[in-house]
């Protein structure tokens, strides 16, 4: 009988550069689905998507980052239509509207660095400090 070793914990720690301390995030491995993200397409409000991608660490091939749906032309289509379609909305708002927006978006990412930063490591490969610096690139205004 081949028995299985218990999930391991794993300490992520990275340097805060905002405030200034060290940032900790604690995952375990093994039981990978339960560590997974289960990432859906929405277009125009509705999943789509058939079937089903798994996004490996680069750097850890074991370890599951997401699991996502894979879409094909018909979803594609779809996505350009919806697209298309609220471009005009988002054209017609106006310029407070949208900066309060991607101002809203800019603070959540800034608020979640760390943990999108971790996460980032896990998808591209790279050191947390990386990830943590593309989230804190990404939300400049």
């Amino acid at each position: 009988t081949r028995h299985s070793s218990p999930p391991r914990k794993q300490i992520i720690s990275a340097h805060d550069p905002i405030s200034g301390r060290k940032a900790t995030i604690a995952r375990r491995s093994g039981s990978l689905t339960l560590m997974s993200l289960a990432l859906s397409h929405i277009i125009a409000g509705a999943p789509a998507g058939a079937g089903t991608l798994a996004g490996l660490n680069p750097s850890d091939t074991d370890d599951v980052v997401a699991f996502a749906p894979s879409g094909g032309s018909d979803d594609m289509k779809s996505a350009i239509s919806a697209a298309e379609a609220a471009f005009g909305s988002w054209s017609r708002s106006g310029l407070v509207e949208r900066h309060d927006i991607l101002r809203r978006a800019a603070a959540e990412m800034m608020e979640r660095r760390v943990e999108l930063g971790a996460l980032l490591s896990r998808e591209e490969g790279k050191i947390v400090a990386e990830g943590v610096g593309e989230v804190l690139r990404a939300a400049q205004p």
